[in-house]
């Protein structure tokens, strides 16, 4: 839903936690290491990287594995196995079961089941067995998901044992934490990962001398909840509440010797003229970097986002050799010697002040806090602010740290165009208040509430066939998603084509403007 348009800028995503964005800067810089002792990407959905040895991972068969975590870092390497069979897996071809506190309460989510009692999962998983048995006797169905039981061990371990042969032939992958039980290997882990045995050996040869992935209780709850939002279509509310991050436009002098547009694809001007060539692409994406970091960053941070793949004390190297490219071309471009570009300030780097944005623009054009709508440069911010996005912040690169303020922007340009709408609107200016609307459309092409405020400005004019190619135009939007449109815009739609007249439609109204 649209909110009210304020200045600001989120660089990091607000719900991502450290251990979110940790595993995503590791992930960047390891896309290419090699599975197993073999060196071997492992194949089936059933095998999960659970660690590393001699710096290549190691891999196990989970959905056949029987085994009993035990010592001091049996929970953390628990924590590990289930989160990353959750994450490689979709909910069709994978679904784990965790018994009892090993993870934050919480709902379960498709791929993940909880159960309190121990003993009640002993039956449930001697009831999927059946079930399995029974399913393997027919043919031409589709094969059957991986289960996953994490658990601790029962009062009585009888049963579970009897049933730990038969898992094994049936894609179920038993994990035991904390305790030992007839048919399972017990594998002895350190706090920090390391198998300290494997009994019997030939039970899990690929874990002996290898260190277990570990998480703790947080980080394990943490990145649950990143899968929970990622499957299901609950609003789910943070824990903590999120503020604006202020975004600190630079001054910049009436004539900057140097024009960049970030807004839409990438476009450096030094001298009225495009730079095109002689420009490296690490220098290119430097300057753009700190362009959306006016206030500087140090040279850690810069390198982290830039080089994720670079080793220690590399990243710097990198950094300089950019800068230095980049300096040299800005300089003859601009004829000026003395161009430093970026320049350091204690123990920060920031970009000098001259350069010509078309994202600080647009950011200085967004109402500050506490201008309300009846304020007489209200429409003229927004009009500013709507001509100066000129499209999807850097729409021809791909560089995973613009990610996170490149739908930021989207929803603020969105925000922007419903509010300018709406004050056109008032105005009795409806069509200016349409087009507003159908630049926001084009902006986020799958936000319904903008095709149902666009129903009721076209049913307002009594132009009902509009009102139903917008409905089309929705759905077949939504279509190449594989959704349908909700219940509050098919009855929109079904109001507004009776009555003509969207002011008496009783349907849930959308044109608020935002406060």
């Amino acid at each position: 839903r649209a909110g009210a348009p304020t200045a600001g800028l989120f660089l990091h995503d607000p719900f991502a936690g450290e251990v979110t964005q940790a595993l995503e800067r590791f992930a960047l810089s390891r896309s290419g290491l090699a599975y197993g002792a073999d060196g071997r990407e492992p194949t089936g959905t059933g095998l999960v990287v659970v660690g590393e040895r001699d710096g290549r991972e190691v891999a196990v068969d989970v959905a056949s594995a029987s085994l009993a975590l035990l010592g001091p870092g049996a929970a953390d390497a628990a924590r590990a196995l289930l989160a990353t069979f959750l994450a490689g897996t979709e909910p069709a071809s994978g679904e784990a079961v965790v018994v009892g506190g090993l993870v934050p309460a919480g709902p379960g989510f498709p791929g993940l089941r909880r159960l309190d009692d121990g003993s009640g999962a002993v039956d449930d998983l001697e009831a999927e067995l059946a079930r399995r048995e029974a399913y393997r006797t027919e043919e031409g169905g589709p094969p059957l998901p991986d289960l996953l039981l994490v658990t601790p061990p029962p009062a009585d371990s009888g049963p579970l044992s009897g049933v730990l042969q038969r898992a094994r032939a049936l894609g179920v992958g038993v994990v035991i934490v904390g305790g030992e039980a007839d048919g399972a290997t017990a594998v002895s882990v350190s706090a920090r990962g390391t198998v300290r045995a494997v009994s019997p050996p030939e039970g899990a040869p690929s874990l002996a001398g290898s260190r277990l992935f570990v998480l703790g209780e947080g980080a394990a709850g943490e990145l649950l909840g990143v899968l929970a939002a990622a499957r299901t279509d609950d609003e789910r509310v943070p824990t903590l509440p999120v503020e604006d991050e202020p975004f600190a436009v630079l001054a910049t002098p009436e004539a900057a010797p140097i024009s960049v547009r970030v807004l839409g694809d990438y476009r450096i001007e030094a001298g009225g003229r495009e730079i095109r060539s002689g420009l490296r692409a690490k220098a290119r994406e430097l300057l753009a970097f700190y362009l959306l970091h006016p206030e500087g960053t140090t040279l850690d941070l810069a390198t982290e986002a830039l080089w994720p793949e670079a080793d220690p004390g590399r990243g710097s190297e990198w950094f300089w050799t950019a800068l230095g490219n980049l300096r040299s071309l800005l300089r003859r471009s601009t004829g000026t010697k003395t161009l430093k570009v970026i320049e350091r300030d204690g123990d920060r780097y920031r970009i000098e002040p001259v350069f010509d944005v078309d994202l600080w623009r647009f950011q200085e054009a967004l109402p500050p806090a506490g201008v309300s709508t009846g304020d007489a440069e209200w429409a003229s911010r927004l009009q500013t602010a709507a001509d100066a996005y000129g499209g999807e912040l850097l729409a021809d690169v791909d560089w995973a740290w613009a990610e996170v303020p490149r739908e930021d922007l989207r929803r603020r340009a969105v925000d922007v165009l419903v509010s300018l709408a709406a004050t056109r609107l008032v105005a009795g200016d409806a069509r200016a208040a349409l087009d507003a609307l159908s630049r926001a459309v084009e902006i986020d092409p799958v936000a319904e509430q903008l095709y149902r405020r666009i129903m009721r400005l076209h049913a307002r004019q009594a132009r009902v066939d509009e009102v139903e190619a917008t409905y089309l135009r929705l759905k077949a939007r939504l279509a190449e998603l594989d959704l349908e449109p909700t219940p509050e815009s098919q009855q929109l739609l079904a109001e507004l084509s009776r009555t003509g007249d969207g002011a008496s439609s009783s349907a849930p109204s959308d044109d608020a403007p935002p406060q």
